[in-house]
C-alpha cells in the first residue's frame, strides 16, 4: 500500500510539472530542494517477538538445598517421575525406591530433615513403612546425584 502511494504522487508530481512545462513552453528546472526518489522498496513489518519463561523446563534445574533434593527426590517417587529421580538418586537409592514403588494406600507426612556430618537425613511416616532418604550435601551443592541411600522400615 505504502509503494502505491509513493508512485502515485510521482505520477502526480510529473503529470503536474509536465502541464506546467506544457503551459509556460519552457524546459522544466530541477529544485534541488525536492528530491523524488528513483525507486522505492519496503518490506513487510518485521514481526516482534517476546520471550516467554516456561514454568515447565524440559530438564529441572536440580534443587539447591539438600533438604529439598530429599523433598524432590521423595515427590518424584511418590508421582512415579522415574527419569526426575534418576537424576536426584545414586544406583542404590534409585533402585530401592524403584523396587517399592509407593501405593494408593500410603499415607505420607514429612518427618523431619536433620544434619549430620555431610550428610542431610529426611524422613517420611507412611501408614506401614517409614522412608528416610540421606543426602549428601557436597553433590548437593554440585548439583549432582545427591541422594545417596533410602531406607524403608516398619513404622511404628
Amino acid at each position: 500500500m505504502r509503494i502505491w502511494r509513493v508512485h502515485t504522487g510521482v505520477v502526480v508530481f510529473v503529470l503536474t510539472l509536465t502541464a506546467c512545462t506544457a503551459a509556460t513552453g519552457a524546459a522544466p528546472v530541477a529544485d534541488p530542494a525536492a528530491t523524488v526518489p528513483s525507486s522505492t522498496t519496503t518490506s513487510p513489518p518485521s514481526p516482534t517477538t517476546t520471550a516467554t519463561m516456561s514454568t515447565v523446563p524440559s530438564a529441572p534445574m536440580p534443587p539447591l538445598l539438600p533438604d529439598d533434593y530429599a523433598a524432590v527426590a521423595f515427590g518424584a517417587w511418590r508421582s512415579g517421575d522415574l527419569e526426575r529421580l534418576a537424576r536426584l538418586t545414586t544406583g542404590p537409592a534409585y533402585r530401592l525406591l524403584v523396587d517399592r514403588p509407593p501405593s494408593d494406600t500410603d499415607r505420607w507426612a514429612f518427618t523431619s530433615c536433620r544434619e549430620v556430618l555431610g550428610n542431610t537425613y529426611c524422613a517420611w511416616t507412611g501408614t506401614s513403612d517409614v522412608l528416610s532418604l540421606r543426602v549428601d550435601n557436597n553433590a548437593a551443592d554440585e548439583g549432582l546425584p545427591a541422594v545417596i541411600e533410602a531406607r524403608m522400615s516398619p513404622a511404628g
